[in-house]
């Protein structure tokens, strides 16, 4: 049997799309014979440790404590002596830990000192570089080649110290699982970490997209209130920079001046009272929904006519995934995962960006511009979801992986 333990930082998981990882993998192992899976969730909202199981899945739930970055090191040290007494092998037995978090790797020298013949992996969904330079991929090798020199800015000095920190950690981790072709080339690159500890899968998600007719989206948009000739511009995402949000919203202003017979659809949580700020004068034109469920969401999917995407930084996004399946053309950033993804994908346009000090921007006039030929073009009924971000196809590699390091 092999025992597997998925990690999670609950308080951070909407994240980098960590959640919808989570419940993925759920879909990929939870049925697998001779896997036993347990999903292990740090900093969750219980008020007391709490063991579940949920579909032949043990959910061990580590309460929210709000300590101090400092006295991390105790606070997982304390989950482990405690989920380690759940921990029940025998002779024939394998155990996998399956890291999904960089603060998460406090638990590897107990991990190995418990249970040396463990496997420990980690899936790399963010890296602190990314946001910090706002996704300026030039800048950063141009940092790591530089190293550590008294003419370097605080800025410099700091990402430098975080990559030296994030390539003895990932060293510590027996496989890799990157998300992007580009992540895992900057790993063996630049990290000079091994090529047979790296791998990439992409996230998948399952094909069960419901694309409407056009009669059936004009029903969908009276019941939404929406007026039928209206085009939508539709925005997933959290409210925040790197996002694009505010590039998006410039770019929107050229493009309701032009078109008036359009609105943008803001679906997310985050910062509303900056973003409403910026939407002044077109709080008619500019819907903010909130956070959404995925039934609600998934309307806005089908009546929508293009999809943006401008983050200036992205792995395999799921959002990207979505607009995939419900067929809409995807107007991107070329953010590194973002540009590998539409590359893949029969209905996409990449705006370029200009390297600006420290940051990677998209111009709002270029966006605008991109966005007004896409409504131009009438949605194509024959594009296809590439199969490799379908969850049957993650399913397969993770499984091999599982299968090959037990």
């Amino acid at each position: 049997m092999k025992h597997i333990f998925l990690f999670i930082d609950k308080e951070r998981s909407a994240a980098y799309g960590r959640g919808t990882y989570i419940q993925q993998m759920v879909k990929c192992l939870q049925d697998s014979k001779n896997i036993s899976l347990n999903i292990v969730q740090f900093f969750a909202g219980n008020k007391e440790f709490d063991v579940v199981i949920e579909n032949n899945v043990h959910v061990y739930s580590f309460p929210f404590k709000n300590i101090q970055p400092s006295l991390l090191s105790r606070y997982y040290r304390n989950c482990w002596y405690i989920l380690k007494n759940y921990i029940k092998l025998t002779s024939k037995d394998h155990v996998i830990f399956h890291l999904n978090f960089i603060r998460e790797f406090e638990l590897i020298k107990f991990m190995r000192k418990d249970y040396p013949l463990s496997k420990i992996f980690f899936t790399l969904h963010f890296q602190e570089w990314a946001s910090t330079l706002q996704g300026n991929v030039d800048y950063y090798k141009r940092i790591i080649k530089k190293g550590a020199t008294s003419s370097n800015t605080s800025l410099e000095n700091e990402v430098y110290l975080n990559y030296v920190i994030e390539k003895q950690s990932l060293e510590e981790v027996d496989k890799i699982v990157c998300l992007s072709k580009f992540t895992e080339r900057l790993l063996i690159e630049n990290y000079t970490i091994s090529a047979d500890k790296v791998l990439l899968i992409y996230n998948g998600l399952e094909d069960d997209f419901i694309v409407l007719n056009e009669k059936e989206k004009e029903q969908l948009k009276k019941r939404l209130f929406i007026p039928v000739y209206e085009k939508i511009i539709l925005f997933v995402g959290r409210l925040d920079s790197s996002k694009g949000l505010d590039i998006l919203i410039n770019a929107f202003k050229e493009v309701i001046a032009l078109n008036p017979e359009c609105r943008l659809v803001i679906v997310g949580d985050g910062n509303f009272a900056e973003y409403l700020k910026m939407a002044k004068d077109l709080w008619n034109k500019i819907v903010f929904t909130g956070w959404l469920p995925k039934e609600d969401l998934c309307l806005f999917y089908q009546v929508a006519d293009i999809a943006v995407l401008p983050s200036v930084h992205e792995q395999c996004s799921y959002v990207a995934i979505e607009m995939m399946g419900f067929k809409l053309p995807i107007i991107s950033s070329p953010a590194y995962g973002l540009r590998e993804m539409i590359d893949l994908y029969d209905n996409g346009i990449i705006v370029e960006t200009r390297e600006k000090e420290d940051q990677m921007l998209i111009s709002s006039h270029a966006l605008g511009v991109a966005i007004l030929e896409a409504l131009k073009i009438e949605k194509s009924k024959n594009i296809i979801m590439p199969s490799i971000y379908k969850l049957e196809n993650t399913k397969i590699n993770y499984l091999n992986l599982y299968s090959e390091h037990s």
